[in-house]
């Protein structure tokens, strides 16, 4: 009895921590990546501060990138009535609903959300959810008469805009959106990169092509896709070597398997138009699309060649 009588008196001393305590917990561990953590912390929030909707929001989105869908339609439903007019409430039900692909449930979400937004920022995130569902169903005039809806409420620009440009084909627009980009982030990694590469495959702005590339890989040297830029940009520039060399790179890394760096490093190969029995084997090797003992294959004749 006595340990018990003890207990009580420790529990009813420690102080229950705030909801902002609580909230900067469970940042931290969402920016460490830490998902499992975030949610323990996400749901004492939700549980001891049932009307602060950051916690709901947090733990939706939480569970969205953990790729808990089940439970994140679970607690979503859960909360249906209380944040049924939050506008961010629905964002974070759409975006769960098209990774289970209910996008027609999902733009039906986003449109709750429209109509319950009241501040422009608001209303920018609606409809740059709106954008990259249009976008994601092939809609590309849609994907980006949203994503323009949403630059016209706040002035910023929008890299879902200038991506679907690009998709569409409209490349004077996408390098346009992606110098406003660089403008506002200029230290951006997926910016950099992907001006870049649209320089590259327009044969424009080249010398200014492969600073980008380079500050890009500088910041993520194991990012397959920006070695990949920096040796096209190469290629591009007409330094096959240095270019064959980016290429093979890329395409050793772990997810070197993308349809793009093959086809990139077959180009380099034609290109310079050196072969030995090896490296013709590597050139058969990259044609059609990769499985695993191809992609294993592929990865011990990059090894060998010098």
């Amino acid at each position: 009895m006595l340990l018990c009588a003890v207990c009580c008196v420790l529990s009813a001393q420690i102080p229950k921590p705030s909801a902002d305590d609580l909230m900067k917990a469970a940042t931290a561990a969402i920016n460490e990546e830490d998902y499992p953590k975030a949610e323990l912390w996400l749901r004492e929030l939700v549980s001891s501060y049932p009307q602060d909707s950051r916690g709901v929001l947090a733990l939706l989105n939480v569970l969205e990138a953990a790729n808990k869908w089940p439970e994140a339609l679970r607690v979503s439903r859960q909360f249906q009535a209380q944040y049924k007019t939050n506008p961010m409430y629905h964002v974070a039900v759409g975006r769960i609903l098209r990774r289970t692909d209910q996008t027609q449930e999902a733009l039906a979400e986003f449109q709750l959300g429209l109509r319950y937004a009241n501040s422009p920022d608001s209303k920018a995130q609606v409809y740059n959810a709106i954008g990259d569902t249009q976008r994601e169903l092939g809609n590309l005039n849609d994907a980006i008469s949203a994503f323009r809806s949403a630059k016209a409420l706040t002035g910023q620009p929008s890299l879902g805009l200038a991506m679907t440009l690009g998709e569409r084909d409209d490349f004077a627009g996408e390098i346009r959106e992606y110098r406003e980009l660089l403008a506002w982030y200029p230290t951006a990694s997926v910016v950099l990169n992907n001006l870049s590469y649209a320089y590259a495959e327009q044969g424009q702005n080249l010398s200014e092509a492969l600073v980008y590339a380079q500050q890009a890989v500088a910041q993520e040297p194991g990012n397959s896709y920006y070695v990949d830029t920096l040796g096209w940009v190469f290629y591009k520039q007409g330094r096959l070597e240095q270019a064959e060399t980016e290429l093979r790179r890329a395409t050793q890394m772990e997810d070197g398997n993308s349809s793009v760096h093959w086809e990139h490093l077959a180009a380099v190969m034609d290109a310079r138009g050196v072969w030995t029995p090896e490296r013709r084997e590597l050139r058969d090797l990259l044609r059609g699309g990769s499985t695993p003992r191809k992609l294993a294959r592929v990865k011990e004749m990059l090894g060998k060649l010098k």
